[in-house]
C-alpha cells in the first residue's frame, strides 16, 4: 500500500473499533453491523494483500538485479564474439559483417543478436577458440541466452503480480470506502444530538491526504 492507502486502512481500524463499541447505539435492523462486518473483512485482507505486494515487490527487484547481471554478461560474450571476428575476418573475408553489436540495443534486440551469433557462429569454432575462446564458449553463450529469457519472463510475472495485489487493494478501500459512508450516515441519525459522540466519530473517520510536492520558485531576474 502507498501512504494513503495506509492512512485509510488505519481509517477503517479506527472507524471499525468506534463501531464495534456503538453497536449497541445503532438500531438492531441497522445498517450497522453489516458495514462493520465489511470493515473487518476489508482490514482483514488489506493486511494479506498488502504483505504479498511487498513481497512480490521484493522478488521483483531480485528479479531484475539478476536480469541486468545476465544482461551484462550475455553482451561480454558477444562483444568477445565479435572483437575474435574482426580478427578472423582477415582470412575470412566479411566474416565480421555476421557478428556486429552495434549502439546500446535494447533487450529483444540482444536475444535476436545473441540468437544469430550463436547460429553463425557454428561453422567457425575453431577459428575462435584460436583467438582465445574457450571450445565450449557456444554453449555458454546459449545457456546466457536462456538464463536472460528466464529472468526476463521471472520479471514479467512478478510486475504483474505486484499489478494484480495493487488491484486488489484499491477493490477493497472501495469496499471500505463505502462501508464508512453508511457508518456516517447512520452515525450523525443517531447521535445528531450528542455533539461529543459526532466530535469522536469526525476525528476516526478522518483522513489526512499527503501534502502536494511545494512547486520549485521561480528563477531570480538577473
Amino acid at each position: 500500500m502507498n501512504t494513503y492507502e495506509r492512512r485509510q486502512f488505519e481509517m477503517f481500524q479506527k472507524v471499525a473499533e468506534f463501531a464495534a463499541n456503538h453497536t449497541a447505539d445503532f438500531p438492531a435492523d441497522s445498517i450497522g453491523p453489516e458495514s462493520l462486518a465489511t470493515l473487518r473483512r476489508v482490514i482483514d485482507n488489506l493486511k494479506k494483500f498488502d504483505a504479498n505486494q511487498n513481497s512480490q515487490a521484493g522478488n521483483g527487484r531480485r528479479h531484475t538485479a539478476l536480469k541486468n547481471t545476465v544482461r551484462e554478461s550475455l553482451i561480454d560474450d558477444l562483444k568477445a564474439i565479435a572483437r575474435c571476428a574482426r580478427s578472423i575476418s582477415r582470412r575470412i573475408p566479411a566474416l565480421d559483417q555476421k557478428f556486429k553489436l552495434n549502439g546500446k540495443p535494447n533487450n529483444l534486440t540482444i536475444l535476436s543478436v545473441a540468437r544469430t551469433f550463436a547460429d553463425d557462429a557454428e561453422p567457425f569454432v575453431g577459428e575462435f577458440t584460436r583467438y582465445g575462446l574457450p571450445s565450449d564458449f557456444l554453449t555458454d553463450l546459449r545457456a546466457d541466452i536462456a538464463a536472460f529469457e528466464r529472468a526476463g519472463l521471472d520479471q514479467t510475472t512478478t510486475a504483474l503480480a505486484v499489478t494484480t495485489a495493487a488491484d486488489a487493494i484499491d477493490n477493497e478501500i472501495f469496499d471500505g470506502l463505502e462501508a464508512v459512508h453508511d457508518l456516517d450516515t447512520l452515525t450523525r441519525v443517531v447521535f445528531r444530538d450528542d455533539a461529543n459522540m459526532l466530535g469522536q466519530w469526525a476525528r476516526v473517520s478522518h483522513v489526512e491526504r499527503p501534502a502536494k510536492p511545494a512547486k520549485a520558485a521561480p528563477a531570480a531576474a538577473a
